[in-house]
């Protein structure tokens, strides 16, 4: 049974119950899951903490020796276009909707699609175990820059 993650990804208040150390968490079971020499393609939304919270995640995430492409501000749809041919998972930092005190974590799957909820939980069990891989200081991941407006438009023209 899923804790953290609701229909459509973890949603929180900031800095109550969406915190940073839980973005760290997050980021380290996901990349616990996923296995090293792996890549994750992360977005955010404008909301003010979306710096704060992408910082997080990607710390957690290069912690496990998963790289990291940061493709900064982008609608949802850019960044599951973006992972489908470009990562192996993404990790999208929005509330969608939700009031602008709030924020959440959504993991995109290798095909661009949501994550599967069972695929979710074997996440979100790694994360309350603590039982995340740790890389060696020689093996961390890096983060990479780049942009994805540009092929996501090309692509829907």
């Amino acid at each position: 049974m899923r804790k953290l993650f609701g229909t459509n990804g973890i949603r929180g208040i900031v800095n109550e119950t969406l915190t940073p150390e839980l973005a760290l968490g997050i980021g380290r079971a996901l990349g616990t899951y996923l296995g090293p020499d792996s890549v994750v393609a992360l977005g955010r939304d404008t909301r003010l903490s979306g710096d704060m919270l992408s910082s997080a995640a990607a710390s957690g995430l290069l912690s496990t020796g998963v790289d990291v492409v940061d493709v900064g501000i982008v609608p949802t749809p850019t960044l599951q276009h973006f992972v489908r041919d470009n990562a192996h998972a993404g990790l999208m930092i929005t509330a969608s909707h939700n009031p602008r005190e709030y924020n959440g974590l959504k993991v995109i799957a290798d095909d661009g699609t949501e994550l599967d909820h069972s695929e979710e939980e074997k996440i979100e069990r790694i994360y309350f175990s603590k039982s995340y891989r740790c890389a060696s200081w020689d093996s961390c991941g890096v983060v990479d820059r780049k942009d994805a407006i540009t092929p996501y438009i090309q692509s829907i023209l």
